[in-house]
């Protein structure tokens, strides 16, 4: 994703959303900070005089600037909705009412067979979806095992 900001700019249209997936507590581990894509995309913003957003089931520092959505639960590591989203869906945010909804994941069927493809696409990969970035430390594997939801602290569970 930071290289298509920085090399293919040129892709991102007005009112296009960035969704950067599998970086929450578990599927990151821990939950790196975003710093260097938000100042990418707000850079790309201001040079072209448009609005992208950001949503992320990751965290983002204080200092990002415009929309941006994290801690989208439930995480794409535990199959929620932000990892059935694909290129070319329609997200609706909705700031006044404080909702935030994928088109195509309201076709209860289509939710489905994406949630099908995922389940499978996991089961193939010793349980964790491919697209998951593999970590072979043992403290970043306790953290993957253990960490809780974002919404419940994102802390290792005892």
């Amino acid at each position: 994703m930071l290289k298509a900001l920085e090399d293919t700019s040129d892709i991102f249209p007005d009112n296009d959303m960035v969704v950067i997936r599998y970086i929450c507590p578990r599927g990151a581990p821990g939950m790196p900070e975003l710093l260097d894509p938000t100042s990418r995309i707000t850079r790309l913003c201001r040079e072209k005089n448009i609005t992208i957003a950001l949503m992320t089931d990751g965290r983002f520092s204080g200092g990002s600037v415009g929309l941006v959505i994290g801690h989208v639960g439930t995480e794409a590591y535990l199959g929620g909705p932000i990892g059935l989203i694909e290129n070319g869906d329609t997200i609706i945010v909705d700031i006044n009412k404080g909702t935030l909804d994928c088109v195509e994941l309201n076709d209860k069927k289509l939710a489905a067979k994406r949630k099908a493809e995922w389940q499978k696409a996991a089961k193939e990969n010793n349980g964790t979806h491919p697209l998951v970035q593999p970590v072979d430390n043992r403290l970043l594997n306790r953290m993957r095992s253990t960490a809780r939801p974002a919404i419940e602290g994102a802390g290792i569970e005892d």
